[in-house]
């Protein structure tokens, strides 16, 4: 991380990479790499086959970045771990992501947290996960949500039995995607962990205590379904 990788250093990089077969951990977090840069970094993932996680956090990739990334991703079939925090992506470059999630095999974990995700966001993630049959990890804290953003992930959770875990963390839900999440996990058994805020600060008393009492019940769910997990 934070190694000012420039972009004639990143082409040195991925030319190196390409030749590589024993590196499987690559963290480029906090280089500036924008949506120019990203180009580089398909090339990357079209080219080796060694390679199995790719930490991008914190650069500057932004809508046209991830749709780079996400083309060169469909053709990739070693990558388990991709995380694309904070990167400036919205919900075009979420959706671009999300339409590779149903043909990719490979990828395991995925983590677009810190970006503007959004509902349009979400309801791509929605469609991708009632058809992935790979991912186990999801993180989408601080991705601006809402709740029909919550509403919407409440549908895939209700039709997913692959996704393990879920970060949901700051998000503002509200009492209404809470909800819906809470009903879904009624009748989801593969959710060992579901992360939402557990502190509502600002909300109305009344909301408060709807809000503590369903993130409670998403929680003890989730303990259900991982005691299941072990007597299994």
């Amino acid at each position: 991380d934070q190694a000012d990788v420039d972009a004639k250093s990143l082409a040195a990089l991925v030319d190196g990479l390409l030749r590589n077969t024993s590196l499987v951990n690559l963290r480029l977090g906090e280089n500036n790499i924008d949506a120019r840069s990203a180009s580089l970094i398909g090339k990357l993932l079209r080219g080796n086959t060694a390679l199995t996680s790719l930490d991008l956090r914190d650069n500057k990739l932004a809508d046209a970045g991830a749709a780079t990334l996400a083309a060169a991703l469909a053709a990739n079939s070693s990558l388990k771990c991709l995380v694309l925090w904070s990167n400036g992506i919205a919900e075009q470059g979420a959706a671009a992501v999300a339409s590779v999630l149903s043909e990719q095999p490979s990828l395991r974990i995925l983590d677009l947290g810190g970006n503007a995700v959004g509902v349009g966001g979400v309801e791509a993630l929605k469609a991708a996960l009632l058809r992935n049959r790979s991912l186990h990890t999801l993180g989408l804290a601080n991705a601006q949500l809402g709740h029909e953003g919550g509403i919407a992930l409440a549908g895939a959770i209700e039709g997913n039995a692959h996704l393990t875990r879920l970060d949901l963390r700051r998000n503002s839900l509200h009492v209404a995607g809470l909800m819906a999440l809470r009903l879904a996990m009624k009748t989801n058994s593969a959710l060992l962990e579901v992360a939402v805020d557990t502190a509502f600060v600002g909300e109305a008393a009344e909301d408060r205590e709807l809000e503590q009492s369903f993130a409670a019940e998403i929680k003890a769910a989730c303990a259900a379904n991982k005691d299941r997990t072990h007597n299994e």
